[in-house]
């Protein structure tokens, strides 16, 4: 196990390297590459490609900074922890809610009124924003459990339309429409800057929550919720209450967007209720498709595609001939990426190596089998009246 862990921490340490060194790629893409050589090696070694790649991205989360603004990098992490919470209500039990930017938005709402108006440190108000959050999510989900479908759908972007026009109604405590400025927390050590700082926070944050996620996914609840998912019918004859398995789904959901509120109040030093109404939570929707509903890391890929597509895309020109083009928005960019993502990945950025995998395997088969089709083949008759031995034929000479 030790070896397999050093071996992928060395391959992915040696393609980060070469590949930054040698080739200009983004360095998202060099990270990705470093982290499946990384998670090869330690297979190679007989570890599953779960095991095999915890190094290798511990490994590659600590070399990130170098190659993505680390500014980017807690916004990546923050959305991708809202998009993990998201994970477990579509991904495990198949409810699908769009207000999950409003749960991020109450929790950074927590955090800011706390350090603002009370003066509380930073880190302190954390645990606050989940609780307050977790609540809300609680009564939601309790609500929510009576609908289905397209009615869940309306239940939740209601919601999402609803309480930024309250965080705006009360002035006093939310600071209406001029939103609360946050405090940024400063490094307690003159070894690290403050952004490297924030980086470190969020990073051990995002590996509590990821840590969490998988326990509750995998214990008796994400049983439930999976049956839940599968098939309501088949829970509700096994003895499963729906009801509790959607109002657990949309609390632990709520948990995961309350710490990732309060981590965003920390690291943006700003809220307002603008932020985090209905087209947020289309966006960390947009991020779970993107990355690869059922996955955990799909989360946080998909929540790194779509961040670093919004922040970093320009306006295109496409020629169309005769000297004319055709120019094209960054939304409208933004947009034919993903079309192309989804057709060429339909099981999500997570997917896309079991893809090729198997896109490797089919052309495999199909070269074995055009070898056998050139095969020299006997004629029919040949099949039907087949050569007599020589001492046969001698015989009958005799």
């Amino acid at each position: 196990m030790l070896l397999a862990s050093a071996t992928g921490a060395g391959a992915t340490a040696a393609a980060f390297a070469l590949l930054y060194a040698v080739v200009w790629v983004p360095g998202l893409v060099v990270l990705a590459v470093a982290v499946l050589v990384g998670a090869a090696a330690g297979r190679s070694l007989g570890l599953t490609t779960r095991t095999a790649a915890l190094c290798p991205v511990a490994t590659a989360a600590l070399l990130a900074p170098q190659v993505v603004a680390p500014t980017d990098l807690v916004q990546v992490l923050v959305l991708g922890i809202a998009a993990l919470g998201l994970q477990v209500l579509l991904g495990t039990s198949g409810q699908l809610s769009l207000a999950q930017g409003t749960m991020l938005g109450l929790g950074g709402y927590t955090t800011a009124v706390l350090v603002t108006d009370h003066g509380w440190p930073a880190l302190a108000t954390l645990p606050v924003a989940v609780v307050v959050t977790g609540a809300v999510g609680w009564l939601l989900g309790g609500v929510a459990a009576r609908f289905d479908g397209v009615y869940l759908v309306i239940l939740t972007g209601a919601f999402a339309i609803v309480v930024p026009i309250l965080l705006k109604y009360f002035e006093g405590l939310t600071g209406g429409v001029q939103g609360i400025s946050v405090w940024l927390p400063e490094s307690p050590t003159p070894l690290l800057g403050d952004d490297e700082y924030l980086y470190l926070l969020v990073l051990a944050a995002t590996a509590v929550a990821a840590g969490l996620t998988w326990n509750v996914t995998r214990g008796s609840v994400g049983l439930a919720l999976r049956a839940l998912h599968d098939s309501p019918v088949a829970a509700r004859g096994v003895g499963i209450n729906l009801r509790r398995a959607k109002m657990q789904a949309f609390l632990v959901s709520a948990l995961l967007a309350g710490l990732a509120g309060g981590l965003y109040a920390l690291s943006v030093g700003f809220v307002s209720p603008d932020s985090f109404g209905l087209l947020l939570g289309i966006h960390l929707l947009v991020m779970v498709v993107l990355g690869g509903s059922g996955s955990m890391a799909g989360a946080f890929l998909g929540a790194g595609a779509v961040h670093l597509l919004q922040v970093h895309l320009r306006e295109i020109a496409i020629p169309v001939g005769g000297g004319h083009e055709v120019p094209l928005g960054p939304q409208a960019v933004f947009g034919l990426v993903l079309v192309l993502v989804l057709l060429l990945a339909p099981s999500g950025l997570a997917g896309l190596p079991e893809r090729m995998r198997t896109l490797v395997a089919d052309g495999r088969r199909g070269h074995r089998a055009g070898r056998l089709d050139d095969r020299p083949s006997r004629s029919v008759v040949e099949t039907a009246n087949p050569p007599m031995h020589d001492a046969t034929r001698e015989g009958e000479a005799g």
